[in-house]
């Protein structure tokens, strides 16, 4: 009886469960969920932001649950190895996405700030000036 690395099922054990989960049984799924649970708490905690646990830890779940439903044993890939690929992966793309959206909140406020912005601030200073000068002098 051949192991899995990643759980503590036995090949065959977890094949049957597989094709059931996939069929639609759901205590086939949880009981993957389940064995799988320690590879999806160690992709959620390598994601960058230590705030975002609680999601990457959601989209982790959800990624193992999407590599059951769409593993296929024909392409002769083991299922631990598509697991891994899968959960790590979208964690990765998560993450990026995340980092993504807080450089574009982050993005106003780089604006606003050094030397850059000072002479922006003086060019518009003194173009208001001189306009206000010229609208005086009509």
């Amino acid at each position: 009886m051949e192991k899995n690395y990643l759980s503590n099922l036995s090949k065959e054990e977890e094949m049957n469960l597989l094709a059931a989960a996939q069929r639609g049984d759901n205590s086939a799924a949880t009981a993957l969920l389940a064995q799988y649970d320690p590879l999806v708490r160690a992709a959620a905690g390598r994601s960058y932001r230590s705030d975002s646990y609680d999601e990457a830890l959601c989209e982790a779940f959800f990624a193992l649950y999407s590599a059951i439903i769409t593993y296929d044993k024909g392409k002769g890939v083991p299922f631990a190895a598509w697991a891994r690929a899968k959960v790590y992966g979208d964690i990765r793309t998560i993450t990026n996405r995340m980092n993504r959206e807080m450089q574009r909140r982050r993005e106003p406020e780089r604006l606003l700030h050094g030397r850059w912005a000072r002479g922006c601030l003086r060019r518009l200073y003194r173009g208001y000036t001189g306009l206000a000068g010229r609208i005086q002098s009509f």
